[in-house]
């Protein structure tokens, strides 16, 4: 049983940070948004895709 909570407290830590780098992502866009190019989005974004990550892809469009 402390192995399962173990592996749950892990995996829950990861989702949680992978949450915060995307709110982090849409809070810059948010500021930013009369100059976001794909090129600014694509600088923005590459640090989500880092080790610690488990995020492989972020889409951006209006209104989604």
């Amino acid at each position: 049983m402390a192995k399962l909570a173990l592996v749950r407290a892990k995996l829950e830590g990861n989702i949680t940070a992978n949450i915060q780098l995307v709110r982090e992502l849409v809070s810059i866009i948010s500021a930013e948004l009369a100059k976001t190019t794909p090129e600014r989005f694509q600088a923005l974004a590459s640090h989500l895709f880092d080790e610690t990550s488990q995020l492989h892809s972020v889409a951006v469009a209006p209104d989604l």
